[in-house]
């Protein structure tokens, strides 16, 4: 008979869940401004600047590099638990589903962030989106393998999803106590951020 293959609980104790909701916060927010960056590096008056002062392919180096960093965060989270110091989102959902672990937490506020957190990991888990990605991962960008480009995923789905892990990560970092700002709130920041950036190179465009 084939041998048991037991589940790898890499989260052992609430500090190790609190360190891992501290980070996926940030990731979740950097998620974010990386699609409000994509977005902006997108519109009409900065592809007409960017090409008039010919730094087309930086930007295309700036926008694929990105890309790549969003689309790597995004999946990561959602791996399987394989190893004792995996630190990712499913290591933290996995702690907080063992039997019991819930009632360890006194708020019910904290608690019910956290229940949020378990209700929208398990429906993300089997989005078809997630599949898709994932297997655009495995064979573009963790390693190269023929990709058949048919039915893969769009940069909406990239987008979307993105968005909804980081809400994961928000109901976490809420409900472990370590974040009292909503991401939206952080986000600003970039969003000046980018828009000062960005500025530099509005154009507009031929036709107008």
């Amino acid at each position: 008979m084939p041998k048991k293959v037991m589940p790898i609980h890499a989260v052992k104790d609430w500090n190790t869940l609190t360190s891992i909701a501290n980070q996926g916060y940030a990731d979740g927010l950097e998620c974010l401004a990386s699609i409000d960056l994509l977005e902006r590096a997108n519109a009409p008056k900065v592809i007409a600047g960017v090409n008039e002062d010919g730094l087309a392919l930086t930007l295309r180096l700036l926008v694929n590099s990105t890309l790549f960093r969003l689309h790597v965060f995004v999946v990561r989270a959602f791996a399987e638990v394989r190893h004792p110091d995996d630190r990712h989102l499913r290591a933290a959902i996995t702690f907080l589903q063992q039997n019991g672990r819930l009632d360890e937490v006194p708020w019910p506020v904290h608690r019910e962030r956290l229940e949020k957190a378990i209700w929208v990991f398990d429906r993300a888990l089997v989005d078809e989106r997630l599949a898709r990605l994932k297997h655009m991962r495995n064979k573009q960008l963790a390693h190269f393998a023929i990709y058949e480009t048919d039915g893969g995923p769009n940069y909406t789905d990239l987008f979307e999803f993105a968005k909804l892990t980081a809400s994961i990560w928000e109901h976490l970092g809420y409900g472990a106590q370590q974040i009292m700002i909503d991401m939206e709130d952080q986000l600003k920041a970039y969003r000046r951020s980018a828009e000062t950036f960005w500025s530099a190179f509005h154009v507009a465009p031929a036709d107008q």
